[in-house]
């Protein structure tokens, strides 16, 4: 009879692997599914919070390099002409150190202000939204002497017959 005991025990184990007879096999299982749970709620948990994290694309970038490089490609014609999408990512990035609470000398926002106001020779309907969101954010920030120049470029801009 021993030896039936023996079977039965080993038939019921094959049937359910992992499985024990009784009450420390039920708690057993139950903890191993608590880990599991827990082990899974914690990825959860760390892909939501690696999700959060907020990354900018202009993390990290220099206000003297941002403002060199607006500058020449904001006064090259052939640059404004034809490839616009600079033009608007570096309009962004000046847009983001404004954001950020950087300002930018006297000499730098009028430099930068003209420089943004030849962007009017672009026919790129996005670049010269930009253009326009750009002047509000740093009108401001500007001369009036300045503003004035401006105001007559918008003018002359948005009477022409280009959208």
């Amino acid at each position: 009879i021993p030896g039936n005991v023996k079977k039965k025990k080993k038939m019921h184990d094959r049937g359910h692997p992992g499985m024990e007879d009784g009450v420390e096999g039920t708690q057993s299982v139950f903890s191993t599914m608590i880990k599991e749970f827990n082990n899974f709620r914690d990825r959860e948990k760390q892909k939501m919070d690696d999700e959060d994290m907020l990354f900018s694309p202009f993390a990290g970038i220099e206000k003297s390099t941002v403002l060199q490089e607006a500058k020449a490609a904001f006064n090259d014609p052939h640059e404004v002409k034809h490839n616009p999408g600079k033009c608007c990512l570096l309009i962004s990035k000046l847009l983001f150190l404004l954001a950020q609470g950087e300002t930018f000398s006297g000499n730098d926002t009028t430099d930068v202000f003209f420089a943004v106001t030849k962007l009017f020779q672009s026919k790129d309907v996005n670049l010269r939204r930009m253009t326009y969101l750009f002047l509000k954010e740093v009108a401001e920030s500007t001369d009036s002497e300045d503003i004035i120049i401006v105001i007559s470029s918008l003018t002359k801009d948005m009477n022409s017959s280009v959208d």
